[in-house]
Order: C-alpha cells, then sequence, then structure tokens
C-alpha cells in the first residue's frame, strides 16, 4: 500500500511539474511571437536586415515545437494518473487542474494539531498545562 501512495504522490508530482513547464512554453512561445513581429516591423522600416525575420520565425517554430512536446508530455502524465484512478473520467488535458497549494497544505495540518492537541486523551503533560493556561486566559479576558 505504501509503494502505491509513493507511485502516485511522484506521479502527480510529476504531472504538476510537467504543467508548470508547459505553462513556461506557451509564454517562451507567445515571446517568440512578440520578437517575430517586432523584428519584421524593424526589417519593413530598415533597421534589421530581413534575414533576421527569417531566424526569428526559425525561433518561433522552435518555441512551439517546445510546447508540442510538453503537451505530449502532458498527456502521458494524465495517462499515468488514469492508472492510478481509473474510475476518473476528469482527467483530460483542458479540464485538468493540479494545484500545489501550500495554503491548503498549511490548513490541513494546523487543523490536525488543533484536533491533536484539543483531544481529550492527550496525556502529555505540557500540552495539559498549555491548555489550562489557554483556558485561564480566555476567561481572564472574558
Amino acid at each position: 500500500m505504501n509503494d502505491l501512495m509513493f507511485y502516485a504522490s511522484n506521479v502527480y508530482v510529476d504531472a504538476l511539474y510537467t504543467k508548470k513547464i508547459n505553462s513556461l512554453f506557451s509564454y517562451f512561445a507567445t515571446l517568440a511571437a512578440q520578437r517575430l513581429k517586432g523584428i519584421s516591423e524593424l526589417s519593413v522600416v530598415g533597421e534589421r536586415p530581413t534575414i533576421d525575420t527569417v531566424e526569428a520565425a526559425i525561433f518561433l517554430q522552435s518555441r512551439l515545437l517546445d510546447r508540442q512536446v510538453g503537451e505530449i508530455e502532458m498527456i502521458k502524465k494524465l495517462n499515468e494518473l488514469a492508472i492510478i484512478n481509473p474510475m476518473s473520467s476528469t482527467l483530460s488535458l483542458s479540464n485538468m487542474n493540479i494545484t500545489d497549494s501550500l495554503e491548503q497544505v498549511y490548513s490541513l495540518t494546523i487543523k490536525n494539531i488543533q484536533q491533536t492537541i484539543i483531544n481529550e486523551q492527550n496525556t502529555n503533560p505540557l500540552i495539559s498545562q498549555y491548555l489550562a493556561s489557554k483556558k485561564y486566559w480566555k476567561q481572564k479576558s472574558d
């Protein structure tokens, strides 16, 4: 069971990483398109030689191919996730929402810690002393 959980968490992290890489590839492709547009306009004006537009177009095509490779990797990662959870029909590139919100992890951790502290069966004397002083100061402030 532990191996399965470890594998699933690794696949999830890989999918998250691939999603972040895809967003970078999209950003780079957008920048390359803007660069091509700018160089084309400069070549029309005469500021840059026309051959620079060819180089910029090749660079744009390279960035678009990188983005395409990233999308293929994302599809592979989605297929791996689908193997782990075959009942999920929501795994597709268009509606995938993989999050890495540290705020959610933080709130769950705090909730679990508070449940542990509040637990009446807790026999730790330091926690009992903390709870007693917390209750005392709360009554004093009211």
